[in-house]
């Protein structure tokens, strides 16, 4: 496996198994580093980061991807969540992860993320 200080010089972030590296969670929000980018579940959303997250010389990354809000109740046949085009910007301070979400000026969100951790989540469903 790469080592995660790799990305502080513009590596991609290592994708591992488990809840290693690759899983990064905190209030409201879990992060899963995938091969082709990230998934993204929140309390009452899902989204998905579009690309792999290179990060820059800080520690950061800025990349599309999608936003879905999730309501209460069953959801019917093809009727999934409406997804809108979002950017995730992120920088990681060593095992944190402070990831914003935006649509256009407007964000969406802002979370702080520990590595190697997955808490439950409060699903709106």
């Amino acid at each position: 496996m790469i080592p995660l200080f790799l990305a502080a010089i513009g590596a991609p972030i290592p994708v591992g198994a488990g809840a290693g590296p690759n899983v990064w969670g905190g209030q409201g929000a879990i992060l899963e580093v995938t091969e082709a980018g990230a998934d993204v579940e929140f309390d009452c959303a899902i989204g998905r980061i579009m690309g792999k997250l290179p990060l820059t010389s800080n520690g950061g990354f800025d990349l599309p991807g999608t936003f879905a809000p999730e309501g209460h109740g069953p959801t019917r046949k093809g009727k999934g969540p409406h997804e809108s085009e979002v950017r995730y910007l992120g920088t990681i301070e060593g095992d944190q992860l402070h990831l914003t979400i935006r649509k256009g000026e407007q964000s969406l969100g802002s979370f702080v993320l520990r590595r190697g951790s997955r808490p439950p989540l409060r699903k709106c469903r």
